[in-house]
């Protein structure tokens, strides 16, 4: 078993087992194909746990040997248009450039720079990775009723301006909303079990806990309801607010 991180054509790579898994790639062509072998052993996986993603690349080809993709996958690459799967791969596929499981259940990846501002989630899709939509400049995304999870981070920094949570999403991950800058409003569909939306701001059920405060609406006061008890963590991150009253019911913040 061998960490060192080495070098191919700009692609960087881990050899683990005779197996190669790619860590990212520096080279400066706009289109990465990444091969299925390097040295003479398989390209079975890529992740993304650094920066090191070129700046130039425009689309990527996944080959079929991948059976893993790991981190929130391309999030750096800041001019990415398109995403490719080989056909035959077993584990992941792509729908019009963008990057999702086999069975299209999972949306794994948004390519920053798509063309267009607003994008539909086909219906297969239960559940939204974490970044998924990372930095998109997506304004508008419709989320299908069948997506019963967003992951860590899933809109952090897009252009989003308002979103609606379906009545099936049962699980909202850390931070999925964090600097929307222009979103003004959550709504969230009045049969969802574990969240609720108010005035524009996200509530867990029953408004017990405020989770999210949209960065883009424009208000400089609000007033917590009175049935909150609880502030989550970068609830008001960056608001607009100049002035935010309190209730004595709120014990956690």
């Amino acid at each position: 078993m061998c960490n060192e991180i080495k070098e191919f054509n700009g692609i960087k790579y881990r050899e683990d087992n005779n197996e190669i898994t790619i860590t990212g790639y520096l080279g400066m062509d706009e289109n990465l194909n990444i091969p299925s072998e390097i040295d003479g052993k398989k390209v079975i996986g890529i992740e993304d746990k650094t920066a090191a993603w070129s700046s130039a690349l425009k689309s990527i080809i996944i080959p079929n040997t991948v059976t893993k993709i790991e981190g929130s996958v391309l999030m750096n690459c800041k001019d990415l248009v398109s995403i490719k799967v080989d056909e035959n791969n077993k584990n992941y596929a792509d729908k019009d450039g963008v990057l999702f499981s086999k069975d299209e259940k999972a949306l794994i990846k948004y390519p920053r720079k798509k063309k267009g501002f607003s994008y539909v989630i086909p219906n297969t899709v239960t559940s939204i990775e974490s970044s998924a939509f990372y930095n998109s400049r997506l304004r508008k995304i419709t989320i299908p009723s069948g997506v019963v999870s967003i992951g860590d981070y899933a809109f952090d920094r897009s252009k989003l301006e308002q979103i609606t949570i379906p009545d099936t999403v049962m699980n909202i991950g850390e931070n999925a909303l964090k600097n929307c800058e222009s979103l003004f409003n959550i709504k969230v569909d009045e049969n969802n079990k574990n969240y609720a939306g108010k005035g524009g701001v996200l509530f867990s059920k029953g408004e017990k806990v405020l989770i999210k405060y949209p960065k883009g609406k424009m208000e400089k006061g609000y007033v917590i309801p009175d049935t909150v008890t609880r502030i989550e963590d970068w609830a008001f991150y960056d608001s607009n607010l100049m002035l935010i009253e309190n209730s004595d019911k709120v014990t956690e913040i």
